[in-house]
Parts: C-alpha cells; structure tokens; sequence
C-alpha cells in the first residue's frame, strides 16, 4: 500500500456504525480517514485488507497529498483537532488487528 497512514477506502455492515457519533469531518483533508481507523479498531472488527484487495487512487491535477497540500486553505488542518497526537500510531492502518489474505 501507499503509506499506512492513507487509507482510501472503507466497508461497513449495515447498523455497525453509529454515524451519528461520528464527528462533523471535512472529507478531502487529512485526519478523518485516521479518525474512523481507530474508531474501527475500538469499536469494530477492523481488517486491512490490502494484501488482497486493490485500491486504484485517482489523483486530480493537484496529485497526491492533495489534502495536505494549500496552505492557505481555512480547513486545511480541521479534521485534526480530533486526533490524539499523543497516540497517533493508533490512528494507522498498522493498528488494525485482523489482516486478510491473498491465495492466489
């Protein structure tokens, strides 16, 4: 994968997550994709499943890190106001505790 750090998408059953419960994020910018990994590793039955699914990232022409990127942007830092700094390391895909597999 890109970094553990980047996630580009999630699945979830119906009724397991309580989105009302889940904060006002600006999507697009970095933090929300980190909020809702430690969300699912606490609450959930997390499972990174990059070793069996790909994932195809479409850039637009500001390219990667594009949520980073602008530092004049008013919301470029929103999301993470609800990240613990402290634990940061809980808020990546190398927390998640069940990993799927590839067999072919």
């Amino acid at each position: 994968f890109f970094r553990d750090d980047a996630i580009d998408f999630f699945i979830y059953s119906r009724g397991a997550m309580d989105w009302s419960k889940v904060p006002r994020f600006c999507v697009g910018r970095r933090g929300y994709d980190n909020w809702l990994v430690n969300h699912g590793c606490n609450n959930l039955d997390a499972i990174d499943v990059s070793l069996s699914a790909v994932a195809l990232h479409l850039n637009a022409k500001d390219g990667s890190f594009a949520g980073h990127k602008g530092i004049t942007l008013p919301d470029r830092d929103y999301n993470m106001k609800f990240i613990s700094q402290k634990d940061i390391a809980k808020y990546k895909v190398s927390h998640v505790h069940f990993l799927s597999k590839n067999e072919s």
